[in-house]
């Protein structure tokens, strides 16, 4: 529980974060720098203070960084573009915990409890809550259709990242080696890199040759650059450190659950930082998602 609540901490002040350097230098940029960060801010830990890339579940890890951050995340990212942030990140927060158990129960045998299942129902239920949009919005059906697509492909996508770390505790403990949340979040971020530097490139690649200037002044990239650094140490350092962590003890489906209380704990990071005052209905929203939270805590 206390490492899933780290998580979404974490990811919280990240996403706030990441909202300041994509306005400077663009999602896929910002997107491209964080990870980059990230990778070497942990490979710096792993190798001098962790484990390295020791483990028979190096491989489990490394693949589960290239569905669950690599292609997860960018599905996510398309989902945005065409249905907007408020619906992709709620279609993907509801569907990525649900699906998570399901794929660990098939895969794995890992069980919850009524009271484990209940709760995390009430948390994402807060969650759709908070984060349904307040006004209808008028979406031509074909960006709608891809929009789902996407935002169904970017849950699923982090589902199985999800589950596939545990997959990689479970072969590190077959041996009685323990991984500690740092060095798995660095061996995890060696599958995500590889992915992200192939669709940054393959994205450059496909602009370039529409002409389109990808140059921004040197003074945009100084005022993106704090932004980026502390969009990396929270969400890919410290936040994907305490989901491996998290994932080690705790099952797929409740993890993922709390993690979907993200976006509930942006809403005061982004009052205080922005002034975006939430609405009466996201705080109810939000009310709702920590009672889920108190039922796994003090009766699953």
């Amino acid at each position: 529980m206390f490492p899933a609540l780290l998580t979404a901490f974490f990811f919280s002040f990240s996403g706030v974060c990441a909202s300041r350097s994509t306005r400077l230098i663009g999602s896929i940029k910002a997107n491209f720098y964080r990870l980059v960060f990230g990778f070497l801010c942990l490979a710096l830990y792993a190798y001098v203070l962790g484990q390295g890339h020791r483990g028979p579940g190096l491989v489990w890890f490394m693949l589960s960084g290239a569905i669950g951050v690599g292609l997860g995340d960018t599905a996510t990212f398309l989902a945005i573009k065409r249905i907007g942030p408020r619906l992709s990140v709620m279609l993907v927060q509801c569907l990525t915990a649900p699906i998570g158990a399901a794929v660990e129960w098939i895969w794995l045998g890992t069980k919850l409890t009524p009271f484990q299942l209940l709760g995390s129902a009430v948390i994402l239920c807060g969650s759709g809550l908070a984060l349904w949009p307040e006004k209808k919005i008028e979406i031509p059906p074909e960006l709608l259709r891809a929009g789902i697509l996407f935002g169904a492909l970017g849950a699923f996508g982090q589902a199985l990242g999800a589950v596939i770390t545990r997959k990689a505790n479970e072969v590190n403990e077959a041996v009685h080696l323990n991984i500690n949340g740092m060095t798995a979040a660095y061996q995890r971020m060696i599958g995500a890199l590889i992915v992200g530097i192939i669709i940054y490139y393959a994205i450059a690649l496909f602009l370039r040759r529409r002409n389109a200037n990808l140059t921004l002044p040197s003074a945009t990239y100084k005022k993106a650059a704090p932004w980026i650094v502390l969009n990396a140490s929270a969400g890919l350092v410290l936040g994907i450190s305490c989901y491996q962590w998290a994932l080690q003890h705790t099952a797929t489906g409740i993890v993922l659950a709390i993690v979907a209380t993200t976006p509930l704990i942006v809403m005061p990071m982004a009052y205080f930082l922005d002034n975006d005052r939430p609405t009466r209905r996201a705080m109810l929203g939000g009310l709702v998602a920590v009672a889920g939270v108190l039922i796994i805590q003090f009766c699953g």
